[in-house]
């Protein structure tokens, strides 16, 4: 969100990926107490894909809103650049990782278990 560079490297221990709206939401709501420190601590990346989302919308509306959190964002501005990431909608793609390799894969679209997953990495 900030036209900067990020990588998904061995220390990612959790990518949290929205396709659409209502997943971003459960990503946010999640989050909302959470910085760059805190998700780096923990091995965690939230990936969004914006490729749907209407230029003058995303420069003029999201991106600015998106600049004030205060954690960071992979954002995926054009459909291929998170093409290989599975979804479902309305759901957020939970991919677990440990050293660098995916151990499990998972669609999640109930806050609480959100809640708990994300809460299982920050201790």
């Amino acid at each position: 969100q900030h036209d900067g560079p990020h990588e998904i490297n061995a220390e990612t221990r959790l990518i949290l990926f929205s396709a659409d709206r209502d997943a971003s939401g459960l990503i946010e709501d999640a989050l909302v107490e959470q910085t760059a420190e805190s998700l780096n601590a923990a091995g965690i990346l939230y990936v969004a894909d914006i490729s749907g989302m209407p230029g003058m919308v995303t420069k003029l509306i999201a991106l600015p809103q998106m600049r004030k959190r205060p954690y960071p964002m992979l954002l995926g501005r054009e459909k291929e650049d998170t093409a290989m990431l599975p979804r479902e909608r309305g759901q957020v793609t939970l991919i677990e990782a440990e050293a660098g390799t995916i151990t499990a894969l998972r669609f999640v679209d109930d806050p609480q278990l959100l809640a708990q997953v994300l809460g299982t990495l920050y201790n």
